[in-house]
């Protein structure tokens, strides 16, 4: 039997249930569907490894459509130097009177983005659009979700921000990303990867993670120019349970 796990925070932005599906074996998934819909839930998303094929044509059998696929790639911190500070911008940890342009620039950023959300076409794009906007934000507010966000500024101009969760006594995950629109091709991106593989070091971690789309190439061969290497690939699915036949 798999795992179906409420998620609060998608359920209450986009108003409906949402839970998060780890299925356990394929012969297992008709009937986890049928008590996710025994509990009300109305959209269920499952990440699932490339590796795992079975699984997925049994996902896709009972009604899960493909929406995304991830790539992660590790950088070795241990192997990695230290990066200069950046000349051209000053880097700085937010502060809670940042978390506004934190937050636009989020949702400039991420607009019609790439990710699962905005590839369901049940789902309003302005919610969508929304949901980095408030994830970005309350980066800024609460260490829960991320244990720092930088900030790229230029004239006290903030250019664009990243945010970091440590997620095991050895490794740092660069969450989220964003440059301001006007700032991109100025290498503020760059500058911010490096300096979260900086703030790692200091942690004395030994990795940073980082994920994206398969398709998102220009911020793949950033990561391999500092050291990252892919390690990992996800689909990811969603099924609405009142479209399951």
């Amino acid at each position: 039997m798999g795992q179906i796990i409420f998620s609060n925070w998608d359920s209450e932005h986009f108003g409906v249930k949402i839970g998060k599906y780890i299925p356990h074996a394929p012969e297992d998934i008709s009937s986890d569907m049928e008590r996710a819909r025994a509990e009300g839930y109305n959209l269920l998303i499952t990440r699932i490894s490339t590796n795992e094929i079975e699984i997925v044509n049994a996902l896709e059998k009972n009604g899960f459509e493909l929406k995304d696929t991830i790539v992660h790639y590790k950088v070795n911190l241990e192997r990695t130097e230290y990066f200069p500070s950046a000349s051209a911008f000053n880097i700085r940890e937010a502060r809670i009177e940042d978390a506004p342009v934190v937050r636009e620039i989020a949702k400039r950023t991420f607009k019609d983005y790439i990710g699962h959300f905005h590839k369901d076409k049940r789902l309003e794009k302005d919610k969508c659009d929304e949901l980095y906007a408030k994830w970005a934000e309350n980066s800024v507010k609460d260490k829960n979700i991320a244990e720092a966000v930088l900030i790229a500024e230029e004239d006290h101009r903030i250019l664009g921000f990243a945010t970091i969760k440590i997620i095991s006594e050895h490794e740092s995950q660069g969450i989220l990303f964003g440059t301001a629109p006007e700032a991109q091709g100025r290498g503020v991106y760059t500058t911010l990867i490096r300096e979260a593989i900086n703030w790692s070091k200091r942690r004395n971690l030994k990795n940073l993670i980082l994920g994206t789309q398969v398709n998102n190439y220009v911020v793949q061969n950033v990561w391999m120019k500092v050291g990252g290497r892919i390690f990992q690939s996800l689909y990811t699915f969603h099924c609405w349970i009142d479209s399951k036949v």
